[in-house]
């Protein structure tokens, strides 16, 4: 009988950068991250930026369509960035709204309409502009914001 165990099995992002649905990809698989601590979000985002150096390197499968882009900009209020509500979705939704040329925002290539996913690692995909706002201006002011943005290929 088949013993069920959700611990052993992979995860999807490991599915998609190892040779599982990539099979000529050559790379070392990725060592254990840490864990992170519960209610701590500086683990959190320690986690996360450990994770962007580990999995920089990897065999890839190319998303035609979307390209997912993770920044970090330099503390709250983000100078250079202006967010507005996504008109397109009826279940919330940020997006860039302007970009000032030569700003932080602008030498990362931010571009106007690119979706915002996560803020460290907490999801705002589907939350609305103020729950948005009210995360950014809880944020230090001196410390990096970790932002995860999606765009839409041409």
């Amino acid at each position: 009988m088949l013993d069920y165990a959700p611990s052993r099995r992979i995860s999807a992002a490991e599915a998609l950068v190892g040779q599982y649905l990539n099979a000529g990809c050559d790379a070392d698989p990725p060592p254990e991250l840490p864990p992170a601590m519960p209610f701590s979000i500086m683990s959190h985002v320690q986690r996360w930026k450990k994770d962007r150096e580990v999995h920089d390197g990897e065999c890839r499968l190319e998303d035609l369509f979307t390209r997912v882009i993770a920044v970090e900009l330099l503390g709250w209020p983000l100078v250079g960035l202006t967010l507005e509500s996504t008109a397109s979705s009826e279940k919330g939704g940020v997006q860039v709204k302007s970009v000032v040329e030569g700003s932080d925002a602008a030498k990362l290539e931010l571009q106007v309409e690119d979706s915002l996913l996560a803020i460290g690692s907490i999801d705002v995909e589907n939350e609305p502009l103020e729950h948005v706002m009210e995360i950014l201006e809880q944020w230090a002011i001196d410390k990096p914001v970790p932002m995860l943005l999606v765009r839409d290929s041409d």
